[in-house]
């Protein structure tokens, strides 16, 4: 992992909608809380974490903030300085487009799984989830059909039945927000990805996997040709 430049200026990691003590004080829901305020840009990559506000806020010792730093830094969230504190994680493209290789690479092994291991019920549901997409579509809903489209493919890898896999591939997904952000698929977009996900449930139904896996491992490259080229069109 890269060393974090220092940054300008220190967050107070949590806002007014996250002041209400924790029931659990425990480490598990500190890391969920800081993972949280992360996640949603309440800070920003770059930040200063306030290990003393954390645990002040939530009323836990340092050593509990501390240990859920230790989680969240080995989740490539946040980067420890020495002698400068505790950062958000701020990734160089580089990293990013690191991070989209080996995401493609698990959204391979992903299509080999569900394709053997989906049952019936699953795939039913896939095609309820899917029919809220083309809903959204007919809506040109953006938003919403951003909501199925990352259900769609949440259920697809826990339909792997493959913990490793999952915990691994939702690690990558939250490193990359760092970067990303939430974001909607764009209007003119709705189409393509429409149809090409139905292709993608399609040969779910079928049970080819190496169709399915390379289905996927397209996705997901695509992604990163589409970031690519978004970065492009800011530059001109």
């Amino acid at each position: 992992m890269k060393t974090a430049s220092q940054p300008s200026r220190e967050s107070e990691p949590l806002p007014s909608a996250h002041e209400a003590p924790l029931a659990d004080n425990g480490v598990e829901p500190i890391r969920e809380a800081i993972e949280r305020s992360i996640l949603e840009g309440e800070i920003q990559p770059g930040d200063r974490l306030n290990e003393l506000a954390v645990a002040r806020l939530h009323n836990v010792s340092r050593g509990i903030v501390r240990e859920a730093v230790r989680m969240l830094e080995q989740a490539g969230l946040v980067t420890v300085v020495r002698n400068h504190g505790v950062f958000v994680r701020k990734l160089a493209l580089e990293e990013v487009l690191d991070l989209y290789d080996v995401r493609a690479g698990f959204a391979h092994a992903i299509g080999r799984l569900v394709a053997a291991r989906i049952t019936k019920e699953e795939l039913d549901e896939l095609h309820t989830v899917f029919a809220r997409m083309e809903e959204a579509h007919a809506a040109m809903d953006a938003a919403v059909y951003e909501e199925n489209h990352a259900r769609f493919h949440n259920r697809i890898l826990a339909f792997t039945r493959n913990p490793t896999l999952i915990d691994l591939h939702t690690q990558i997904d939250k490193q990359l927000r760092l970067f990303l952000r939430r974001s909607v698929v764009s209007l003119s977009r709705l189409r393509l990805s429409n149809t090409h996900h139905r292709r993608i449930l399609e040969l779910i139904a079928e049970g080819d996997g190496e169709k399915v896996a390379q289905a996927l491992e397209t996705d997901a490259r695509n992604g990163r040709e589409r970031l690519l080229d978004s970065l492009i069109r800011n530059q001109d």
